[in-house]
């Protein structure tokens, strides 16, 4: 009975652990202060850091967007967050990478957006299209963006790109 117990118990705090990130994900994204690119490459860079912190993974984050700072609506802040988070998750789970690169830049009045490993790749088609493949694809078109994922000769390149209100 003990170890069922302690199972359970393990169980309903790990659930609770989850239940809390997303409360403080969403509040993060409810937040008007955060409608910022600066705000935004914050959170994904503390996101990232603290996803692969007890892992194996090295994380190298390059910010090569300047200082200037530009409004970004929740909803795309949002759609965007999303689709690192499933990134992130579907390279911990699947990719055998030991680095991965997150690299945030700007490119005709877009921001730009590239997530990089050196694992096993994986070339997505329509046939072994994974729901996370889809979404993040159905996402960045919800807010005017794209999602592409470039052939490497080593790993995976996902790139997410998304107009910017140049101010």
């Amino acid at each position: 009975h003990d170890k069922n117990l302690q199972k359970d118990l393990d169980d309903l705090l790990k659930t609770s652990a989850d239940m809390n990130l997303s409360m403080r994900e969403m509040l993060w994204n409810l937040n008007k202060t955060n409608d910022t690119l600066q705000r935004l490459v914050q959170y994904i860079s503390s996101y990232a850091e603290n996803f692969f912190s007890k892992t194996r993974i090295k994380l190298f984050i390059e910010n090569n967007l300047s200082s200037i700072d530009v409004p970004i609506p929740s909803q795309i802040r949002w759609h965007i967050f999303l689709c690192i988070k499933e990134s992130l998750n579907n390279i911990y789970k699947h990719s055998q990478a030991t680095v991965v690169y997150i690299i945030f830049s700007t490119k005709n009045s877009r921001l730009q957006l590239e997530i990089s490993d050196n694992g096993i790749g994986f070339q997505p088609n329509e046939t072994n299209q994974g729901d996370g493949m889809y979404n993040m694809k159905t996402r960045m078109t919800e807010i005017s963006g794209d999602f592409e994922t470039p052939k490497v000769e080593k790993g995976m390149l996902l790139r997410f790109s998304t107009p910017l209100e140049l101010v």
